[in-house]
């Protein structure tokens, strides 16, 4: 069990809720059960191929992860990181802003 901390600008695709507990023992994992509960995240944190954006970065209690950009965000290849998070262990999803 994990928490993810939704960015205000990704708050309306996760009816307003800025922290949410999710399921899982891998960033995968996490990150597919909160895509179940809210599907319209997809868009905004994978393209059209299915990988994860490079406007995209993950945290996890503050550490940068470094996931392999190049696997598709599908249930049967995806190896987006197989380390396993710590219980109450917290995500941090940082989308990178426009006009900089």
């Amino acid at each position: 069990m994990a928490y993810i901390r939704i960015p205000s600008m990704l708050k309306k695709f996760t009816d307003e809720q800025d922290r949410i507990k999710v399921e899982g023992k891998t960033i995968k994992d996490v990150l597919f059960n909160l895509l179940e509960n809210f599907p319209d995240l997809k868009s905004c944190l994978f393209n059209e191929a299915g990988q994860l954006s490079p406007f995209v970065n993950i945290y996890v209690n503050s550490q940068a992860v470094h996931l392999s950009r190049n696997k598709c965000l599908n249930p049967h290849t995806v190896l987006l990181s197989e380390d396993v998070l710590a219980d109450q262990d917290e995500l941090i999803i940082i989308p990178a802003l426009q006009g900089g």
